[in-house]
């Protein structure tokens, strides 16, 4: 799906923007564990807002954390849930753009400071479940076109792979849990994990 550098550099046409579309629909349909369709959708999101990187954050079940094991570049990561720009697009239950990532007070330069990357802008997205509930969090870092900014339309870009983003996820986590339990009462316990009579 990834295209090369010098498409990044400019604005989707419309039919591109079909095409990555059903690419990554393809892919992503194929695929039923969440570590395994984290990698297209932020894939998605990179292409679709022409972003440097892209991560899918997922909110842990205690909703304390977020974590990803998809970030552009780097390892496996867990935040707060309350803090950073991924942590306020929760809390605010909306999205934000930020075009200078360093004059925002939100942003948190950890990350950066331990990577080595420069983070200039930044789109952060809520991911809703079926029911409306935020399970995660889309982000995009670093506007890849001439530009070099995020704009609405990115945001409605990125809008769109959230949706999908979200049904697919909640769809493999529900389908984890259902064979976590079956593995639990095939190997003779109870709900409880304790073992039966």
């Amino acid at each position: 799906m990834a295209r090369n550098a010098d498409d990044m550099q400019r604005e989707l046409k419309p039919r591109e923007m079909l095409e990555i579309i059903f690419e990554a629909i393809a892919l992503i349909s194929k695929e039923k564990e969440v570590d395994r369709i984290l990698t297209p959708t932020a894939d998605l999101g990179r292409e679709l807002a022409r972003a440097d990187r892209c991560a899918i954050w997922l909110l842990s079940e205690d909703k304390t954390r977020l974590w990803t094991k998809v970030a552009h570049g780097i390892s496996e990561i867990s935040v707060s849930s309350d803090g950073g720009i991924v942590g306020r697009a929760i809390a605010d239950n909306a999205p934000i753009i930020i075009n200078d990532a360093y004059a925002d007070e939100r942003f948190n330069p950890e990350v950066d400071a331990k990577t080595g990357y420069v983070t200039r802008n930044i789109i952060a997205l809520p991911i809703y479940d079926g029911e409306g509930e935020i399970i995660g969090v889309y982000q995009a870092i670093n506007k890849t076109t001439k530009e070099g900014i995020f704009s609405e339309e990115d945001l409605d870009r990125l809008k769109l792979a959230a949706i999908y983003s979200g049904a697919t996820l909640e769809t493999a986590i529900a389908q984890k849990e259902i064979e976590e339990t079956q593995k639990m009462w095939g190997d003779g316990r109870n709900g409880n994990g304790k073992k039966r009579d």
